[in-house]
């Protein structure tokens, strides 16, 4: 399997965090120290293909500059094509076919099916599914519509609350763009791809 790989696994705005055994005492004091990521005993790997592989990113399919400022920030060299690699960061979705093909040394920052959960139209629909099923376990998110789906069901909500206020968000948007705040349904076009929530306060 996959689930075995480096001591860090990053988070990419701001920096890159691997992940399975090292303690947050330790992280820190490799940190400070400035040292590069190591994998760990475990692999096995001989000491040339450790050379070569260890902190070795795949960016062919990233465009983010944050990212790269990140990996050489903490010592990741860029692989270059044909080259192997220990961490792949994409932009896009990713196969099964690519993820069955990864060696047991190597991460990958997707997963397939991702998108059910990683997409704000495919998570409200999957969660207002879910609590269709299981009213119960699932009252756990404010009421939600996909727009413009939902939209007559929307409107309907809209007439009998009043004075409720809603957050709405464009259901492929990201970095809190297009995003905005609203009292009045005359706000949101019947036919805009939207993701509509009641808006919870502080």
């Amino acid at each position: 399997t996959n689930t075995t790989g480096w001591d860090y696994l990053w988070t990419a705005q701001t920096e890159i965090i691997m992940h399975t055994n090292m303690n947050s005492r330790e992280w820190k004091k490799e940190v400070k120290a400035k040292q590069r990521p190591v994998f760990p005993s475990s692999y096995h790997l001989s000491p040339r293909r450790e050379r070569n592989t260890r902190g070795a990113i795949n960016l062919t399919n990233c465009k983010y500059e944050s990212v790269r400022r990140a990996a050489r920030r903490y010592g990741l060299r860029e692989a270059t094509e044909g080259e192997d690699w220990a961490l792949f960061w994409t932009d896009c979705s990713v196969s099964l076919d690519r993820v069955r093909d990864m060696k047991r040394y190597q991460k990958i920052n997707h997963f397939p099916g991702m998108s059910e959960i990683c997409r704000k139209d495919s998570l409200a629909r999957n969660m207002n599914r879910m609590l269709k099923l299981f009213p119960k376990d699932y009252n756990i998110f404010p009421r939600t519509w996909c727009l413009p789906a939902d939209y007559s069901d929307f409107q309907a909500y809209t007439r009998a609350k009043k004075h409720k206020t809603f957050i709405c968000k464009p259901d492929m948007g990201c970095q809190g763009k297009g995003i905005f705040i609203t009292k009045s349904s005359k706000d949101i076009q019947p036919g805009e791809h939207t993701i509509c929530q009641v808006y919870i306060s502080k």
